[in-house]
């Protein structure tokens, strides 16, 4: 059982037949709000890989403050790890 079923017009969310399926082989025994998780994140991966596809998503791990002094600490922390990168590469 994966995230997602193969559909006609793209990713479709798990059944739960498909998940009693899976249990039935796997013979593994989940309880009703297991259930309903499996089936909720299934719909929230289809969600969340039809956002990513836009060139605008921001990634996952940043984080949700856009401000200027965020992007400001970002720009920081990238010139010092160039800085350091560049040191390393001076030193015989």
């Amino acid at each position: 059982m994966g995230p997602v079923l193969s559909g006609g017009m793209g990713p479709a969310p798990i059944t739960f037949s498909e998940i009693e399926s899976w249990q039935r082989q796997t013979g593994v025994s989940l309880q009703p709000w297991e259930l309903r998780l499996m089936r909720r994140l299934s719909f929230d991966y289809i969600t969340e890989t039809q956002k990513a596809a836009a060139p605008e998503c921001p990634p996952p791990w940043a984080p949700d403050d856009d401000s200027e002094k965020n992007r400001a600490a970002t720009a920081n922390k990238v010139k010092n790890v160039m800085r350091s990168f560049i040191l390393s590469k001076e030193k015989p």
